[in-house]
């Protein structure tokens, strides 16, 4: 009996994070369409702790403009300031992974959304030895 309920927990689960992904896939691909502040309010319509790491995948692998992206982020990073440097940090470590693996469009999209972080101050500095 409890197996059938952890199941169905597990399910529902599933079921709300593929939401939540639809959610914020669409609003970043209208990224483009909107004006920064809406979509700001638009990714708070979810629940932003609960959904960070979502966020952050979309993001990382997204095709977005990354100026638009950084605005995005300094102004989630006034309310939420966990999610920039969460943010950051994965952006390091995947620009690593990438730069191991010689995949170097890869390595220059990690620095070019890093380098408008910094313009936006979401990012204070930034050391990769």
């Amino acid at each position: 009996m409890e197996s059938k309920d952890a199941d169905t927990s597990v399910e529902k689960q599933r079921a709300e994070w593929s939401i939540i992904r639809k959610y914020l896939t669409n609003v970043l691909e209208n990224i483009h369409n909107v004006d920064s502040l809406d979509t700001y309010k638009h990714i708070f319509d979810v629940n932003i702790v609960f959904s960070k790491n979502i966020l952050i995948h979309l993001i990382l692998t997204g095709h977005y403009d990354p100026m638009k992206l950084a605005l995005l982020v300094s102004n989630i990073n006034i309310d939420y300031p966990e999610f920039g440097k969460s943010l950051v940090s994965e952006c390091i470590r995947r620009f690593v992974l990438y730069f191991k693996e010689n995949r170097h469009n890869d390595c220059y999209e990690m620095l070019v959304l890093l380098s408008q972080l910094y313009n936006y101050v979401a990012v204070h500095l930034v050391v990769i030895l």
